[in-house]
């Protein structure tokens, strides 16, 4: 049964029209100046993984074969060959590069990232594409035809003696492609084109976060049950349970219901259907939906209860208590990862205000559960808990509860035995994930969430990483040397705040009705906003224990310990990672039974929780008491335009409730839902791209060289074949923006012809046939048979093979490029070893959902989407600057591995609240958030300023 659609997008169903995948591409207008190249021979270096190498070369062989037919005058009968090379690592492979480009002898078609652009294109090592593409109207049809923020990081505007990166990129008729952010259509030349629009969001393992396992975390209590559960610790690298904490059902204080639930209240748990009522201060479950629930976190693989980790010395307990006043943190979860909400009526009225764009390439009928930070940390804390302090797993898999799973008793199954997941090495704990903010980290991490609170590490000019006004006086300034240092009441040091600046830049944000708000964003990692943001990322860890390497399951030391983020989310011990649109074939690599791979929203700004606390980044007020933050968002309508509100404000979508205990109350679902409708537009990926530049040293050559190697780039690009096959084999989604609609809508009326006609998903074929489960075991005994030394070709193993619908025996498709590849050659992934991942390219098999692949595609229309800051800075070492796990011993995030006992206690004493306060002369050892952010801006933006 085809599914209908509830409408299509007019200005995508255009585009579909213009895009050409016959013919390769030639380009009659240019050519070089007849030099001399005596083979047919194109080189080619990029970075990939193996498997994409495949990939890759097979598409340049394809072009190669097509190319020398199609123009075999041209070529006077010879055929063209492409020399492939690539390299696997990123670092190494621009390493290699700049020593060819050093000798100016390197290949003709080489990977350019957005920072080398003008740098390369000044230096004359790489060619300007603008006459080629503009050499026909269908060329101009083609690049246009991809996305614009895209195609601009490979913009130039200017000559050669005074070049600068486009602000941005437009096409006219008469004009040529211009920079649209200037008054007078300044022209720009193009020197790239992207090989891809990378997005870098969160991952989740859907395993985690079935009906089963909802049921059970918003049933079952820390206090549930008379049972014996061991949890696990890590001594000398191995797993052991000998020390971990023994769970019997006896902590009733670490989770509990922060207001009453009446039966006037009318509240059921939606997993079970059971009615919930409870006084305030109740044991509560897990989870509890709409419902302001207090915890106090501690280290549950280690400690049985809140109690016995404050008397033994637990970090995360000792700070809850101190910070709290033993309170704890009241939190109200909105929902699991992974659900949705319809925002269109069945007549096809919008049903919360402002909440349609009906132009948008997205599904603009569903909303997706985002979390802000608070509401993230405490839903990992809680689940994490519940999974390593019940017997849920086996060697059999998981225990299925009793009834309808509504009860705690239910559960008896679960309450003796060990903790944690089954894995192929034994039990083993159950973790949250892991956040970097190093370099890389802070792009991929920090930077996603600072977003959501209007902040950024760098001004948009890339000209400062330092927030030099408060009030609108000076707090930072350039002395006589061309070195930053702290001017005006900043030079006070007593204070931390004196060095805390709020200038801003307006930017524009898109808003979910597809209007424009202005953003004021404070850039600088020394801003209000940056510093409220870093503070919630660390509370992630230092708070609610959601890393891997922090988790504070060992018995001596972290040495005890080998096991990072990554691994633990391969082998299914990890509810969350970081996910880039490159990694899925990694992760599909892994047998779903163990990884079952989704993508959500990265959490945003606490200002959108219903009702939620936080320790502020300054961990004491001014007066220097303790300090938690409240938020309860107050906002009852979506803002539109301008009145969508800013972060740096309390306005609009971001509107604080006044007074802020009106929020302590239970959440219905119409209620969440229309604040799910605030932060739509409000979360964020990392976005970056790497593209393809020519070598200029083409156009010297023969004249075929020049055309033929613009021709091959533009089938790595914008070939729509070669475009199909990089998304089925897990490299990206689409560069081309009606194949992305195409990508969505695969299996929607309307689509019957579309490029990705015969993809299957877990939602099934094209044709709405539940085929998915039959399609993933074919692929399981693909790979098992490439495993074992298989010489037979797909054609071979797959002849006879079929799959049941509607009862009738149906023959298997695949992808018939792959007919002749030998089981036995199939690619691993590099962290796994199955060949599942490339049994599924084979079988054309995605594993993201509507909603995921939605996802994926909100953040590259750029509502959903902010540019890694790097793209155009001459280096890293700015960013690098924060850093705090390289002096990890100072901060709280980075000490839960550590037993803090007897006067090791007073060390939570021993946090410096200004800079005057820390080190020898204070006598202070740790900081806190926003002193270390202060104290690293001047390094940051001298970095910065030097260029190191």
């Amino acid at each position: 049964m085809k599914k209908k659609r509830f409408w299509k997008n007019a200005g995508l169903v255009a585009l579909s029209g213009l895009m050409v995948g016959g013919a390769a591409l030639a380009f009659t207008a240019c050519g070089g100046s007849g030099g001399g190249r005596s083979d047919y021979e194109l080189s080619v270096y990029i970075f990939c993984s193996t498997a994409d190498a495949d990939t890759n070369e097979a598409i340049c062989n394809s072009w190669a074969e097509k190319y020398s037919r199609e123009h075999a005058d041209e070529l006077g009968g010879n055929k063209i060959t492409v020399d492939f090379q690539s390299e696997p690592k990123s670092d190494e492979y621009y390493r290699q590069l700049g020593n060819q480009l050093g000798t100016s002898d390197f290949p003709d078609i080489i990977y350019v990232s957005p920072s080398q652009v003008v740098s390369y294109a000044a230096s004359g090592h790489i060619l300007n594409l603008t006459d080629y593409i503009t050499a026909s109207q269908e060329t101009i049809d083609r690049v246009s035809g991809i996305w614009q923020n895209s195609l601009g990081f490979y913009a130039t505007s200017g000559n050669l003696l005074n070049m600068k990166r486009a602000g941005g990129i437009a096409y006219e008729q008469g004009t040529g492609f211009y920079d649209p952010t200037t008054e007078n259509k300044e022209a720009v030349d193009i020197y790239g084109l992207p090989k891809d629009y990378s997005t870098f969001g969160l991952g989740y393992n859907r395993n985690y976060f079935s009906d089963a396992f909802k049921a059970a975390y918003t049933t079952l209590k820390p206090s549930s049950g008379d049972r014996s559960v061991r949890a696990h610790l890590y001594n000398n690298k191995k797993v052991v349970t000998e020390g971990a904490a023994l769970h019997e059902g006896k902590d009733e204080t670490s989770i509990t219901y922060a207001i009453a639930v009446n039966s006037s209240d009318n509240v059921t748990n939606e997993y079970t259907g059971k009615a919930i009522t409870a006084k305030a201060g109740d044991p509560a479950p897990f989870i509890n939906i709409g419902i302001p629930t207090r915890y106090k976190p501690f280290n549950f693989y280690k400690y049985a209860t809140y109690e016995d980790a404050l008397s033994k010395g637990d970090p995360l307990a000792l700070s809850t208590r101190q910070f709290t006043g033993g309170n704890g943190y009241v939190i109200t979860i909105p929902g699991f990862p992974g659900e949705y909400f319809d925002t269109v009526g069945e007549d096809g009225s919008e049903i919360y205000a402002n909440s349609v764009n009906e132009e948008a390439p997205y599904d603009a009928t569903r909303g997706n559960i985002v979390l802000t930070w608070a509401e993230y940390g405490a839903l990992t804390w809680a689940c994490t808990y519940m999974l390593n302090s019940f017997a849920w797993d086996s060697a059999s898999g998981m225990k299925e509860a009793a009834n309808d799973g509504s009860q705690e008793s239910d559960y008896s199954e679960w309450f003796s035995g060990e903790g944690g997941v089954y894995t192929t090495a034994g039990y083993h704990n159950v973790y949250g994930g892991q956040q970097y903010e190093n370099g890389d980290g802070g792009n991929l991490y920090v930077l996603p969430w600072l977003f959501s609170n209007d902040a950024t590490y760098i001004n948009t000019d890339y000209t400062k990483s330092i927030n030099e006004t408060k009030d609108g006086k000076a707090i930072a300034e350039q002395n006589g040397s061309g070195d930053w240092v702290w001017t005006g009441d900043a030079t006070d040091n007593t204070n931390v705040r004196n060095r805390v600046g709020d200038a801003t830049e307006d930017v524009s944000k898109i808003n979910l009705d597809g209007t424009t708000r202005t953003a004021k964003v404070q850039y600088g990692i020394n801003s209000e906003n940056f510093i409220e943001t870093y503070g919630a990322f660390h509370e992630h860890i230092a708070t609610w224990n959601a890393d891997v390497g922090q988790a504070g399951d060992v018995v001596n030391s972290a040495e005890d310990k080998n096991i990072n983020g990554q691994t633990a989310f391969i082998m299914g011990a990890s509810l969350f990672y970081g996910l880039g649109t490159w990694d899925i074939s990694e992760y599909q690599e892994v047998d779903l039974e163990v990884l079952d791979l989704g993508i959500m929203p990265t959490a945003v700004s606490n200002k959108l929780s219903l009702y939620a606390q936080g320790r502020s980044a300054y961990y004491a007020d001014e007066s220097g008491a303790a300090q938690v933050i409240t938020y309860s968002n107050g906002a009852t309508v979506k803002g539109t335009g301008s009145d969508a509100g800013t972060a740096t404000g309390s306005k609009g979508d971001y509107t604080q409730r006044d007074p802020m205990s009106s929020g302590l109350q239970v959440y219905d679902e119409t209620e969440i839902r229309q604040n799910q409708i605030l932060r739509q537009d409000k979360w964020a990926g990392r976005l970056d791209s790497v593209g393809y530049g020519v070598s200029a040293a083409v156009e010297n050559d023969a004249d075929w060289v020049a055309n033929a190697a613009v021709s091959l780039v533009m089938e790595l690009t914008l070939g729509e074949e070669a475009q199909v096959t990089l998304t089925y084999g897990g490299a990206q989604i689409p560069n081309v923006i009606s194949q992305c609609d195409e990508y969505l809508n695969y299996d929607q009326e309307g689509y019957e012809d579309g490029a990705f006609k015969d993809m299957i998903t877990p939602e099934g074929d094209a044709q709405g046939n539940d085929v998915w489960d039959q399609y993933y075991e074919i692929a399981r005994r693909m790979a098992s048979a490439g495993m074992n030394g298989s010489t037979q070709t797909v054609s071979e193993f797959l002849a006879g093979e079929t799959i049941t619908i509607g009862g009738e025996e149906t023959p298997v498709k695949y992808d018939e490029q792959y007919a002749n590849v030998r089981l036995s050659d199939f690619t691993t992934a590099v962290t796994s070893q199955t060949r599942i991942a490339y049994a599924m390219r084979v079988l054309r098999m995605n594993s993201y959902t509507r909603v995921e692949r939605d996802i994926l595609i909100r953040m590259v229309t750029g509502m959903n989407a902010v540019h890694d800051q790097t793209l155009y800075t001459a280096s890293t070492g700015w960013i690098g600057a924060l850093n705090a796990t390289t002096n990890s011993a100072m901060f709280l995030a980075y000490i839960n591995q550590e037993t803090l006992e007897g006067t090791e206690q007073a060390i939570l004493q021993s946090t410096a609240l200004s800079e005057s306060q820390l080190g020898v002369g204070g006598g202070k050892s740790f900081m806190t958030p926003a002193v270390y952010c202060t104290r690293q801006s001047l390094t940051s933006q001298n970095y910065l300023t030097d260029g190191t």
